[in-house]
C-alpha cells in the first residue's frame, strides 16, 4: 500500500510553470522535497507532531491532551503546606528521558527547546532562593 504522504515524484509548480519551494506541508511531501525540509532529527519530529498533534500532544487511548500533572499547584498543595516555592514547570518532552537513560546532557544538546528553557529559568528560581536564604 502506498504511503498517504508521498504524493507524487512530480514536483509542484507554480502558474507560471516555475518549480515550487516547499511548504513545509503535507502537500509537498516527496522524497527530494523532504530531504531539504527535514536536514535534522528535531525539524522532523517537530513536523510529524504538527501534523499528528497540533494542539499538543494527545493521549492515545482517550484523546485527551497530555498533561502530566493535573492542575495547577494551588495554596491547598503539598509545596504550600511544606512552605515551598514552585521553582518552575518543566513541560513533557520525552527527548529528556531519552538523555537521562543515555547520560547525555538534555539541556546542552536541545538547548533551544522550550523545556530546556524552562529547565534554565528553573535553575534560575534556585540559585535565587539559594542566593536570599543564604543572605538571611
Amino acid at each position: 500500500m502506498p504511503s498517504k504522504y508521498i504524493r507524487s515524484t512530480k514536483p509542484r509548480v507554480t502558474p507560471s510553470g516555475k518549480k515550487a519551494p516547499p511548504t513545509g506541508t503535507a502537500a509537498d511531501l516527496d522524497l527530494a522535497s523532504m530531504s531539504a525540509m527535514f536536514a535534522d532529527e528535531d525539524k522532523s519530529r517537530e513536523f510529524l507532531e504538527a501534523q499528528l498533534w497540533p494542539e499538543g500532544p494527545v493521549c492515545p487511548h482517550c484523546g485527551e491532551a497530555l498533561e502530566l500533572f493535573e492542575g495547577t499547584p494551588s495554596e491547598a498543595g503539598p509545596l504550600h503546606s511544606l512552605g515551598l516555592p514552585l521553582l518552575g514547570r518543566i513541560p513533557f518532552d520525552r527527548r529528556i528521558a531519552t538523555c537521562a537513560d543515555q547520560g547525555r546532557s538534555f539541556m546542552d544538546e536541545h538547548a533551544l527547546t522550550p523545556a530546556s528553557q524552562a529547565f534554565r529559568i528553573t535553575i534560575d528560581s534556585l540559585h535565587g532562593l539559594m542566593e536570599q536564604r543564604r543572605s538571611s
